[in-house]
């Protein structure tokens, strides 16, 4: 769980366990179980995870829908497994999930789950506060059709749902069908979402490169939305179906265009068919996630293909700051300093001096062609993997002589003291000091000495 405000990770939730064990005798591979989809309610207290696996010649699909409650512990806030729901749509995967806002009068939270098994399934929280458990309350299905995609309405009193080539609306609390949606230009509706304050306005989007704006209390499509696509996009390779996300207090959504290697990004008002703004992103949106910002400054998070999250919009001014936040440009002449590797925290930092302040050294300190690091090294070697580097015992010579101090010879010495003027010890002391050494006389032995 990453938090775009801090850009931090703000917990690591195990979903569903990693260790598998097989027959000792019938050694086989056990597909490993993925965790496919996750979702908040609006008021962050509640997640919502699916995870499980598909069937395989040595095991059946399994899929489970667990609900996840936030709560202090001694380690902080954090999200504690409350209700684990097997099966929830049989063995069938389940396509999207999403939470419904509560009445304004309040009510307990809801939760609609659409899968293959071609079933619409609601889930409703019963108990006190605070020790709610989760339950099937309603299963909605329309003519065997197999739901792809669904979207509450802002005050929870409609569900829409996506069903091949219909859009159906149910009524939030009776779930009744109260109408069915047939003459869209789609052959299959891939997407549904309800856009603006009051849940007026219905964007649907399909297997064309383009999305309708439905009118809900009027029951007519207004409009299609349509951004011409830049020379550069191969259209051959772009998403057929458009990206769609409502932006939060406006009624205005983003529309993504998608290429394999670039974005188009739209800004639209339901009540015009031209865009209001159009950005591109050099990468491949899977996600968008728009952010409450002001009507004529737009923010969101993007999640690229690589998995990394990205804060893109008119003015990132607009998020909340922390005390003690600091703002930098990338163009900036002093970057972050980065975080020390596992080898610094254990052996801690290098011996060497700091390469990067090479040039506050005085010149005559260090030798060289470029009196900095030698001739036959360039250090911008070392920036590149280690398995692309050179052989060690290739660079060692010229990067100790580049980084080493090099002794002067006794010639350069001489000279260096002649100049500075410096009086020369000579190690030999005066001949007159020299003390003379004792005499010894020879002597004969007797035999009584021998003896």
């Amino acid at each position: 769980i990453h938090s775009l405000l801090a850009s931090d990770s703000v917990q690591e939730l195990e979903v569903a366990p990693s260790n598998r064990v097989s027959h000792k005798d019938k050694p086989v591979f056990i597909t490993p179980t993925t965790v496919s989809q996750a979702t908040f309610d609006h008021t962050g207290r509640w997640l919502a995870t699916i995870d499980g696996r598909e069937a395989s010649l040595d095991s059946s699909a399994a899929w489970y829908l667990k609900f996840w409650e936030l709560r202090g512990t001694s380690k902080g806030d954090r999200y504690v497994l409350n209700t684990r729901i097997d099966l929830p749509h049989g063995y069938e995967r389940i396509v999207t999930v999403e939470f419904c806002e509560p009445p304004t009068g309040g009510g307990p939270p809801k939760l609609a789950t659409a899968g293959e098994d071609g079933t619409v399934k609601i889930w409703g929280a019963r108990g006190p506060v605070g020790q709610e458990s989760w339950v099937n309350r309603a299963t909605l299905t329309y003519r065997e059709e197999a739901p792809l995609d669904l979207s509450f309405s802002p005050d929870g009193s409609v569900l829409a749902v996506a069903h091949g080539s219909y859009v159906t609306l149910w009524d939030g609390q009776t779930h009744a069908l109260l109408y069915a949606m047939s003459s869209l230009p789609f052959r299959k509706v891939k997407t549904v979402h309800f856009v603006g304050t009051n849940g007026r306005y219905l964007v649907v989007s399909g297997d064309s490169k383009d999305a309708i704006v439905w009118d809900v209390l009027k029951n007519k499509a207004l409009r299609r939305v349509s951004t011409p696509l830049p020379t550069s996009f191969d259209t051959s390779k772009t998403s057929r179906t458009p990206l769609v996300a409502p932006i939060p207090d406006s009624d205005n959504f983003a529309v993504a265009f998608r290429h394999p290697n670039q974005t188009l990004v739209s800004i639209y008002s339901p009540r015009q068919s031209d865009p209001l703004r159009t950005r591109s992103l050099p990468f491949h949106v899977l996600r968008l996630a728009p952010l409450p910002s002001s009507p004529d400054r737009f923010v969101m998070a993007a999640i690229a293909a690589d998995g990394s999250v990205s804060l893109v919009g008119d003015d990132l001014t607009l998020l909340p700051r922390r005390e003690g936040d600091v703002e930098r440009s990338l163009s900036s002449k002093h970057p972050l300093s980065a975080r020390p590797s596992l080898f610094e925290n254990v052996f801690g930092r290098s011996a060497f001096k700091d390469l990067e302040n090479v040039e506050n050294v005085p010149s005559t300190e260090i030798v060289g062609a470029d009196d900095r690091f030698g001739a036959a090294v360039d250090l911008r070697l070392l920036d590149g993997p280690a398995y692309l580097l050179p052989p060690i015992e290739s660079l060692f010579t010229s990067l100790m002589e580049g980084v080493l101090v090099k002794p002067p010879t006794n010639a350069e010495q001489e000279e260096q003291d002649e100049e500075t003027g410096m009086d020369v010890d000579l190690d030999e002391a005066p001949e007159d000091n020299i003390a003379p050494a004792p005499l010894l006389r020879p002597r004969e032995v007797d035999e009584s000495e021998i003896s």
